[in-house]
């Protein structure tokens, strides 16, 4: 829900690479040279450091001393415990949303679920990450405890870059994670959340589920292709004696 302080020359530099990490548009585990990232922002290297600090804070890089920075490349147990997590507090979330404003709630989950089957119908994926967001975001902002607020800001950005990276490799996205997105918004248009708890253990399993795969299958990929690249730079037209 909130993204890195604006003022600082810093911050505008973080702001603008972690959306470029949340949408995508820069890779998990791509390399980042602060050099390269003070060239394109036309700074000095300064500003870059403080921005790859705050970055580092919200979990979306790994700083390393003698190689370039990096953009976090979970593990698959690291994506289970995310979401293990994730489940524990927005489950409590969503109840409170539920308990306390059940009908301002819903109509904000309708109206992105809209937005959603709109994404579909348009075959714009990022835009249905963006909207996936905005979806759960709505049960931080009616559940009236800060705390949990913060909680969830703490791992918001590494949830929503893996959700951009990962979901659209994921075979039968995003029409199932569609239709539990729509079941939990009419559980709360009808005042009838007996099954939310249920629901969402189910929803945010087969996420995990669904990362891990789509992990296994990045990398076996990437793996592939970087053999492909050895091969042809290896090859030759005479056999080695």
């Amino acid at each position: 829900m909130k993204k890195p302080h604006e003022g600082s020359l810093g911050s505008k530099v973080a702001s603008r690479v972690r959306d470029a990490i949340i949408h995508g548009d820069i890779a998990l585990g791509e390399s980042l040279s602060e050099d390269l990232l003070a060239e394109v922002f036309s700074v000095s290297r300064t500003p870059v450091r403080e921005a790859l600090r705050q970055l580092e804070v919200q979990g979306l890089v790994e700083l390393h001393t003698k190689s370039a920075t990096k953009v976090f490349d979970p593990t698959p147990e690291q994506i289970s415990e995310l979401c293990e997590a994730r489940f524990v507090v927005e489950h409590r979330a969503a109840a409170l949303a539920f308990a306390k404003s059940p009908a301002e709630a819903g109509a904000e989950l309708s109206a992105v679920v809209d937005d959603m089957e709109q994404c579909i119908k348009n075959d714009d994926m990022q835009g249905y990450g963006e909207a996936d967001s905005r979806f759960h975001d709505v049960f931080y902002r009616y559940c009236g405890n800060r705390y949990l607020v913060s909680m969830y800001d703490l791992n918001l950005a590494q949830v929503a870059a893996l959700r951009t990276n990962l979901a659209s490799l994921s075979p039968g996205e995003p029409h199932r994670s569609f239709a539990d997105h729509r079941l939990i918004a009419d559980m709360f248009s009808e005042g009838q959340a007996d099954e939310l708890e249920e629901t969402l253990r189910a929803h945010i399993h087969r996420t995990e589920e669904n990362y891990v795969a789509a992990l296994k299958g990045m990398r076996e990929n990437s793996e592939e292709s970087r053999l492909s690249v050895l091969k042809r730079a290896l090859r030759t037209d005479r056999p080695i004696r």
